[in-house]
């Protein structure tokens, strides 16, 4: 998998090829000549299967392996170009800018959950910190009850720590489907594109856990229905959401676009709230492997060896 800020970089840098005058398919096939080193194979093999006659749509698919949703996004944006034109280089920086503003978000959730990582270790690992003081009980270490009392020590601050490490919540390493949806709709409506060729693109690349649900919208639409209404009659949860942006959008005679974009914006602070909730809560937590690991280490690696010191003196 790539860095996000690779794939923004290198999505930026096809923007600039296009801006120069190429094709579509002169800039994806110079593009691996403008994108950080470790894009450079992955484009490279791009530029083979263009020169090979592939569609670019279907060459472009083949980089989900290394950029993942971002890959759909930018077969999306490919598509909708194909269809209708517009300002494709714009709509490329729109989709870095997403990227980036994702990566910001989830450094900044990367450094919340660190500090409350970093406090839970400091503290699972302070039985370790009597190992080298074990001498100085002056109890034999390994003899049979030595090696036992720390062997199970060990062993029990190694469980508190993973434990307390699986506590700690970790930001999503992208964002939900739905999000994708409305963020890739917004920007193919900002380029000019209309409802329906954008929800139609965006179907034959959603991601696989929505693909279904929006095929069925999708045949809904063909005979003769809205998107919106389309959305609500597939009985997904998820697509709900989205189908009552749309509708409250088209109903009051607003930007579709800009309900989407509010929508995005909408779901990630929830996402962010969410995970706030879950790294203050993270503590909380934390008391039962200190009570049932932590502890009993600290009294085998820590404590036990002295009591035993009593015994043979």
């Amino acid at each position: 998998m790539i860095d996000s800020m690779a794939r923004a970089t290198a999505l930026r840098a096809l923007a600039s090829l296009l801006r120069t005058g190429l094709t579509v398919r002169q800039a994806l096939m110079s593009w691996s000549s403008e994108a950080a080193v470790e894009l450079v194979p992955h484009l490279q093999r791009l530029a083979r299967r263009l020169r090979l006659g592939d569609g670019i749509e279907s060459a472009a698919a083949s980089l989900e392996a290394c950029m993942e949703e971002d890959a759909l996004a930018l077969v999306c944006v490919l598509g909708v170009h194909r269809r209708m034109g517009g300002d494709i280089a714009c709509n490329l920086d729109a989709l870095a800018g997403a990227i980036e503003e994702r990566c910001a978000w989830a450094g900044a959730a990367r450094s919340a959950g660190a500090g409350a990582l970093l406090s839970g270790r400091l503290v699972a690992g302070l039985p370790f910190a009597f190992l080298p003081l074990a001498p100085v009980a002056r109890a034999p270490l390994f003899d049979g009850p030595g090696v036992a009392l720390l062997v199970a020590g060990l062993a029990s601050g190694v469980c508190g720590l993973i434990w307390i490490a699986r506590l700690v919540p970790r930001p999503p390493s992208a964002e939900d489907s739905i999000s994708f949806i409305a963020r890739v709709v917004s920007r193919a409506l900002l380029g000019g594109a209309p409802l329906r060729v954008a929800m139609q693109v965006v179907t034959e690349n959603a991601p696989s856990d929505l693909r279904v649900p929006l095929e069925r919208a999708r045949r809904s639409v063909m005979l003769g229905g809205t998107w919106a209404r389309a959305l609500e009659l597939t009985g997904d949860d998820r697509l709900l959401v989205l189908a009552r942006a749309v509708g409250r959008a088209e109903r009051a005679g607003l930007p579709v676009a800009a309900a989407l974009d509010e929508l995005v914006l909408r779901r990630r602070a929830e996402a962010a709230r969410a995970f706030d909730a879950s790294v203050r809560r993270s503590p909380v937590l934390m008391v039962v492997p200190l009570v049932t690991c932590v502890l009993p280490s600290f009294l085998l690696l820590g404590i036990a060896p002295f009591l035993r010191s009593f015994a043979f003196s």
